[in-house]
């Protein structure tokens, strides 16, 4: 299956009113597009808009998809004015004519467009996986917020979707690039790391922008590092100097520690006339 992450009216209008867990979904909702990214995985975001006078009247502030929540320049923005994502937006086709068959689900609100749009994704034929912990919605006179999004998980989407949480999500984004070579494993096998915990780790060190967000820690961590290091360079490849430099530099800008330390561990080795690198099968 090919699968594109759908990220659904993470817009400021909705935020304006506190939905649950808003702190939590945010940061949840950036792991994913981070794992996304990490993995080839399209992101694909979804902004609603209304006429005047609505909270999320296109191209006024409430319409603006929230700050904390940055699409890289290339990705998609499909815009609709109902809840299903698919109604006149195009993106159906979009998708097609990607070969994109599976589509995980993120995003707000719960009962309105998260809902509508796994109920249309589902009537068009598609895989659809809603991250259970990665949607939320706001309180009603006729229900709390929690309990929505838990009826919803629970018995709403249970026989059109896998409902399941986000770091189970990234798990499975993240194997089939964890285990790529001889050297990975044994790497992976003397630090204790298994898929699950390369999954949960790199997320807390790498941003949704790809760079990096903190120091990891000695060894293991170090480890998971590097190998997401090393994931940038393609086997059979001879790299620059330069070009290695500028890959390494999308991530941190202190290049030159990285690129030794990739060289280090067997991740990544260099002629013997320094001018040329290679990914180590």
């Amino acid at each position: 299956m090919k699968n594109a992450l759908l990220v659904i009216d993470m817009q400021k209008a909705i935020f304006d009113y506190h939905p649950f867990a808003a702190t939590s979904v945010v940061g949840t909702v950036n792991q994913l597009i981070a794992a996304a990214r990490y993995a080839g995985v399209e992101v694909i975001f979804v902004q609603h808009g209304e006429g005047p006078g609505s909270d999320m009247e296109q191209g006024t502030r409430g319409w603006e998809i929230i700050d904390e929540i940055v699409p890289n320049a290339g990705e998609r923005i499909f815009q609709k004015s109902v809840p299903s994502a698919f109604e006149d937006t195009g993106l159906k086709a979009y998708l097609d004519d990607r070969g994109v068959n599976s589509l995980i689900l993120t995003g707000c609100q719960t009962e309105w467009c998260v809902n509508a749009t796994t109920k249309a994704a589902a009537a068009l034929g598609y895989h659809v996986t809603v991250v259970s912990d990665g949607h939320t919605t706001i309180d009603t006179a006729e229900a709390k917020a929690s309990a929505t999004i838990e009826r919803h998980n629970r018995e709403e989407w249970v026989r059109l979707a896998a409902v399941v949480p986000a770091a189970e999500v990234v798990a499975t984004l993240f194997g089939p690039v964890v285990f790529r070579t001889s050297i990975e494993k044994i790497l992976m096998e003397r630090f204790g790391i298994d898929e699950a915990y390369f999954a949960e780790t790199v997320p807390k060190y790498i941003g949704a922008d790809g760079r990096l967000l903190m120091t990891p820690a000695k060894n293991k961590n170090k480890a998971v590092f590097h190998m997401y290091l090393a994931s940038k360079f393609k086997l059979g490849t001879t790299y620059s100097e330069t070009e290695v430099n500028e890959l390494v530099k999308q991530v941190d800008p202190d290049y030159a520690t990285h690129r030794r330390a990739l060289i280090d561990c067997g991740l990544l080795s260099r002629s013997r006339d320094g001018r040329a690198y290679v990914r180590n099968a």
